[in-house]
């Protein structure tokens, strides 16, 4: 099988926002990622990212560190498997405030683009947030919040433009806050129009 090289990027960002009557944002954004592809079936990525925000007024100072890896694995040119996996740690300069998130996703992807082909996706975020004694609103406390979502589209090309599908999509929230805790599912109908392969428009109808 063929191998490439892996394609690695590093940017340092640093943003100025215009100053307004209440805050200036500054934010610095580092980042790294790198794409592997080990054959026509198999690719990888990695990828690192981590975001400073420093400002004034009604800006909160925060420390923001994601992390990912995944892949896409190619069992023919009708079936195909991704996974992905991600982490964030977000912390609060000016306070005691943090937050970590696990985020887990996974989908299938059955017949080719150009045919009719269904795609099932499911995503687990779970979230752990420590509100110290300085969280505005509250006295403080540990929170943990899982939401669970999936989702089935069927796709059917009518043409090279026009694309019929229909979809389900259902998310469940659970956690420390009972209040938050409810289950939500969508069906939809709809057109996709394909302008050229930078932008599709999309007419759906939703029942909820």
């Amino acid at each position: 099988p063929s191998r490439y090289l892996p394609a690695v990027s590093r940017s340092l960002v640093v943003r100025q926002a215009t100053p307004t009557e209440t805050s200036v944002v500054d934010a610095k954004t580092t980042s790294l990622r790198i794409d592997y592809v080990f054959s026509s079936k198999l690719s990888a990525n990695i990828g690192f990212n981590r975001q400073l925000n420093f400002g004034s007024g009604s800006v909160t100072n925060s420390d923001s560190k994601d992390t990912t890896i995944g892949g896409v694995y190619r069992f023919s040119d009708n079936l195909s498997f991704f996974a992905q996996y991600a982490e964030q740690w977000l912390t609060f300069l000016d306070s005691s405030d943090n937050s970590h998130s696990k985020i887990t996703m996974f989908g299938v992807q059955l017949g080719r683009p150009d045919k009719v082909n269904l795609n099932v996706d499911f995503q687990r975020l779970l979230t752990f947030t420590n509100e110290g004694s300085s969280y505005v609103g509250g006295v403080g406390g540990f929170m943990e919040q899982q939401l669970d979502s999936w989702s089935a589209r069927l796709n059917y090309p009518l043409s090279q433009k026009y694309t019929l599908f229909t979809e389900f999509f259902q998310a469940t929230t659970a956690g420390s806050d009972v209040d938050a805790n409810n289950r939500r599912r969508d069906l939809a109908l709809g057109l996709d129009y394909t302008i050229n392969r930078y932008f599709t428009l999309t007419t759906r109808w939703t029942k909820q």
